[in-house]
């Protein structure tokens, strides 16, 4: 092995060790097996690099951009940068995801039905809930633990696809 290819397999090494302490830094957020597998397929649909962690967040860049260990929420909110942050605080709740870059906010709600929905009161917390965050401009999309169990992937495929629009609708009106 050339000097080179030995400095590269230490940087790989390196690089590896920090990405899989990101990963579970944020799966150790997670509140439920259900949340859990969206976080999964959130990571693995975006097929992103993490190039920072912050306060119970994680920043993603397409490709394979250098390694940042601390960002402030300013710093990695950049084009194309973007954020998942699991039990992110959303006005005065609390929201299973939110997915946010430059050009768009987005909260994941995952509703397991030992949580969601058992009642008529909790559909009508739920409503109102969506309803306030939207009205402070976020996406509010929400997914069943069916949802999820039957094709993750799926709904984070929907997920992203949102965010992308955000981002080309950002950019067709500048």
């Amino acid at each position: 092995m050339t000097e080179a290819e030995a400095y590269a397999a230490e940087l790989a090494e390196y690089r590896r060790e920090w990405i899989m302490r990101c990963i579970e830094h944020v799966f150790a957020l997670c509140e439920s097996p259900i949340e859990k597998k969206m976080l999964r397929a959130l990571l693995s649909y975006s097929m992103a690099f993490p190039t920072g962690i912050g306060d119970g967040y994680m920043v993603f860049h397409d490709g394979f951009g250098g390694v940042t260990s601390w960002l402030s929420r300013e710093e990695a909110l950049t084009d194309p940068a973007w954020i998942v942050t699991p039990q992110a605080p959303v006005l005065t709740y609390r929201a299973d995801f939110l997915v946010e870059n430059a050009h768009g906010r987005i909260v994941v709600e995952c509703d397991g039905h030992d949580f969601h929905e058992r009642t008529k009161a909790q559909a009508s917390h739920d409503r109102r809930r969506d309803r306030r965050m939207q009205a402070a401009g976020f996406v509010v999309m929400r997914f069943t633990g069916s949802d999820i169990h039957r094709d993750a992937e799926r709904c984070a495929r929907e997920v992203w696809e949102c965010l992308a629009a955000k981002g080309r609708e950002a950019r067709g009106a500048a």
